[in-house]
């Protein structure tokens, strides 16, 4: 239990902290769905959630990008936030490097490799909007697509209501294991039971996630 809580503690200080999405550099933006698109005034990112707020942040970290270009993707090699890249070793503990995955120079997500260079998996950033602004979910799935981990790291939910989809874990364990098929509320005849009195906040949750995984399976299908 006490690991549990620290572990918690930690990514909710981690995603209260960074400016999701800032996984940028040049013209270069992180993809989510509809809402977002990031650009950089020199060293200055914004980020503007589609009817809510603007959040700004320096960023000093970013090199020039090696790109690697395939047949159906282009990867940058470029560091990625420091704190982005905590949050993602979290939820994938044997993972040593992260490739993010291009298209249209946005970035869509990211491979995930091991000490000896191996794929082991993919992450991503997601959101869907909750009750109160979007819910921007973390997480990792392995290479047969079934999800290894997920953490909510920024949200403006209702305090004791609302936010016990970052805060319950019995809600958050659910999702491991899963598959895109399985990825919706039981009510909806998937896998993941909402917390109760929470409904719209757990269903953006999951939402959020399935969109992206189905998402990396038509990027890394082709």
């Amino acid at each position: 239990m006490e690991r549990r809580v620290r572990r918690r503690e930690f990514i909710k200080g981690l995603g209260g902290g960074i400016a999701v999405g800032l996984i940028t550099a040049g013209g270069l933006a992180y993809a989510f769905p509809r809402e977002i698109r990031i650009k950089i005034p020199g060293p200055t990112v914004t980020e503007k959630f589609t009817k809510t707020k603007i959040l700004t942040k320096t960023v000093t970290e970013f090199a020039t990008e090696l790109t690697e270009t395939t047949a159906v993707k282009t990867v940058i090699k470029m560091p990625i936030v420091p704190e982005l890249m905590q949050i993602f070793k979290q939820l994938i503990p044997d993972a040593a490097e992260f490739k993010p995955v291009m298209k249209d120079d946005i970035v869509m997500f990211f491979e995930a490799y091991d000490e000896q260079g191996a794929l082991i998996g993919y992450t991503f950033l997601s959101q869907e909007m909750g009750y109160n602004a979007p819910i921007v979910v973390a997480g990792a799935i392995d290479l047969e697509y079934r999800i290894i981990d997920v953490a909510v790291i920024k949200h403006s939910e209702t305090p004791k209501i609302g936010d016990r989809i970052q805060t319950d874990r019995n809600f958050l364990k659910q999702f491991k294991g899963l598959t895109v098929e399985e990825l919706k509320l039981s009510t909806e005849g998937g896998k993941v039971d909402a917390i109760t009195g929470v409904t719209i906040s757990s269903k953006a949750v999951v939402d959020a996630i399935r969109k992206k995984l189905e998402e990396i399976i038509a990027e890394t299908s082709k």
